[in-house]
């Protein structure tokens, strides 16, 4: 069915967003945990993304996701169980609002307010050559 006149495959993007292809991929081999799985790919222009495995993929090898382990646990019928572990979530810096912060100081959170200079940084001037 790959590139079959007349056929469109409709995907609703959790946007509400429809995308049409016309582009089915049969029994791609799609490897997780360096076992070998098998699904059918409608083919979408969405460069972020590799591969989207949907509902019907995590049912068929019957997978229990564990969101705060960052774990999918797979059990295909008549196979032995597998697991695959997601990255480490990626810490990030946090800043407040000037709004949230207020708020915070509000309900008697402390607060410190801080102005923060790399000494380390090239300024590419020696003191003599700054001009008076």
């Amino acid at each position: 069915m790959s590139g079959s006149p007349g056929y469109n495959f409709l995907t609703t993007l959790p946007s509400g967003e429809v995308m049409t292809s016309t582009h089915l991929l049969r029994v791609v081999p799609v490897k997780i945990s360096e076992r070998e799985l098998y699904s059918d790919l409608i083919m979408l222009d969405m460069p972020d993304y590799d591969v989207i495995l949907g509902m019907d993929f995590l049912s068929k090898y019957d997978a229990s996701i564990e969101c705060r382990k960052r774990r999918v646990v797979f059990q295909p019928e008549a196979e032995v169980k597998f697991e695959f572990i997601g990255e480490p979530k990626k810490r990030t810096k946090k800043f407040l609002s000037a709004i949230k912060a207020q708020k915070m100081l509000v309900k008697g959170c402390t607060g410190y307010l801080a102005h923060i200079v790399d000494t380390e940084q090239d300024r590419g001037q020696n003191l003599e050559e700054v001009r008076v």
